[in-house]
């Protein structure tokens, strides 16, 4: 790596490219070494080369106008096989490139869910983009952070049933506290700030008492009311 480095600093492109391609014939996996590779080949407009590069096996990437395979197999990048495929012009290979990779969302690192997600539907996808968010609801460590973009793209998507799924499969996951403070926002999200202003008031009078977060959060939702 440190002699790419040193190659890149250089201007040497052909340099870096070798020494990383030097690195992937040693260990195909090295993600970093073909993260490089990539990116290398998108700045000289070799996009075969880049997208080919998505795969760790170049032989198991789509082809022009050939029958998806019977086993598939996702890109390790599969983020960059969409963007990239899109300067091939070759109609329907992203189309192509996203069976593919719907085929492993199980095993898609949980980074990638969410630009999967948009692509689908910008390419009108729907119900891909509909099992990227299952699937990020379904990963063992989620926060609050992470949820709100979550149940706020598939309520835009108008499909109240995947949101009420959403909402409550996160809710089994989240620690109580952050657990009470997602629903306020969940219900503001979905259902508009008169209705978390109504479950904000129920459980404070539940509960007797109200932390300074609480307190903040129900102010923040009397000014979205107007009230």
């Amino acid at each position: 790596m440190e002699r790419a480095r040193l190659a890149l600093a250089r201007g040497d492109q052909d340099e870096a490219d070798f020494c990383y391609a030097r690195l992937l014939d040693l260990d195909p996996a090295h993600r970093l070494a073909r993260r490089a590779r990539i990116r290398l080949a998108q700045e000289t407009r070799a996009f075969a080369r880049a997208f080919a590069l998505c795969w760790i096996d170049p032989t198991t990437a789509p082809h022009p106008n050939a029958p998806l395979p019977s086993v598939m197999v996702a890109p390790a990048f599969p983020v960059h096989a969409l963007e990239i495929a899109k300067f091939l012009a070759e109609p329907g290979l992203q189309l192509r490139v996203l069976d593919m990779i719907a085929s492993t969302l199980p095993e898609t690192l949980l980074d990638h869910l969410p630009d999967i997600a948009r692509h689908a539907e910008s390419l009108g996808k729907p119900e891909i983009a509909a099992a990227c968010y299952r699937e990020i609801a379904a990963r063992p460590s989620l926060s609050v952070q992470a949820a709100i973009p979550l149940v706020q793209r598939a309520h835009a998507m108008a499909q109240p049933q995947l949101t009420d799924a959403i909402i409550k499969q996160l809710c089994q996951k989240l620690p109580a506290d952050q657990r009470e403070r997602f629903e306020l926002r969940a219900a503001e999200i979905c259902h508009g700030p008169d209705a978390a202003l109504a479950l904000a008031r129920k459980r404070l009078a539940r509960q007797g008492e109200r932390s300074l977060h609480d307190a903040l959060h129900l102010g923040r939702l009397l000014s979205s009311a107007g009230a």
